[in-house]
C-alpha cells in the first residue's frame, strides 16, 4: 500500500474539560475515565504513522463552566494527557463538533480521501457531544471508519430515567454501533 493509500487516522478528543472531570462535579468514574483517555491518547500517538490529534473544546457564554478563558473551561492537562505543539484545538458552541467550526478543514486537508479516513472518538459527554459528533461524522463521511473507544468516554447519571452514567454510556455504544460506529477496545 502506498502512502497515498494508507489510512488517515484522526483522534477527536471531545470536551475533556476541567468542569466535567474535576471538582466540584466530575462525571462518575472520572479517575478511571481519565486513565482510559490517557491510554487511548498514548496508543494513537504511538501508532505508525502517528494519529493526528484534534482537541475539541466546548464554549458557552451563558454557562459559567464553559465560559471561555475560565478555569472550568480549560482542557484537562496531566503528565500523560497533554496537548502537543503540533495538535490543534477546535472550539465549538453546539453538541456537534462539526457545526460551524473549523473541524472539517483540519480533516479535509490536501489529498484527503474519505474512503481512507479513520476517525477515532474519545471524550465527554457520551450522551451529548460524543454521540452527536459520531453521528455527524457518519453522515458527513459515509465511507469513513468512525469508531468510539470503549471506556474512554463518559457522562453523568440520568436521574430521570434511573440509569447510572455507566448504563447511559453503554446504551450510547449500543445505539452508535447499530448505526455503524465501531466500538474499539482501549488496547
Amino acid at each position: 500500500m502506498s502512502s497515498e493509500d494508507s489510512p488517515t487516522r484522526i483522534l477527536l478528543v471531545i470536551d475533556v474539560q476541567r468542569c466535567l472531570l474535576g471538582p466540584p462535579n466530575p462525571v462518575p468514574g472520572s479517575i478511571k475515565i481519565l486513565r482510559n483517555l490517557e491510554a487511548a491518547l498514548a496508543r494513537e500517538r504511538a501508532a505508525s504513522p502517528p494519529t493526528k490529534v484534534i482537541w475539541i473544546r466546548h464554549n458557552e457564554d451563558d454557562d459559567p463552566d464553559f465560559t471561555p478563558n475560565t478555569t472550568p473551561w480549560e482542557i484537562v492537562q496531566t503528565e500523560l494527557f497533554r496537548i502537543q505543539e503540533n495538535e490543534v484545538i477546535v472550539d465549538k458552541t453546539t453538541r456537534d463538533s462539526f457545526h460551524k467550526t473549523s473541524l472539517g478543514s483540519h480533516i479535509e486537508t490536501p489529498g484527503f480521501d474519505p474512503q481512507n479516513l479513520q476517525l477515532v472518538i474519545i471524550g465527554l459527554q457520551s450522551d451529548y457531544c460524543v454521540q452527536t459528533t459520531a453521528r455527524s461524522a457518519l453522515a458527513r463521511y459515509p465511507s469513513a471508519r468512525v469508531s468510539l473507544v470503549h471506556g474512554a468516554h463518559g457522562t453523568y447519571d440520568d436521574e430521570k430515567a434511573g440509569r447510572s452514567a455507566e448504563e447511559v454510556s453503554e446504551q450510547i455504544e449500543i445505539e452508535l454501533r447499530d448505526e455503524g460506529v465501531i466500538i474499539e477496545d482501549i488496547n
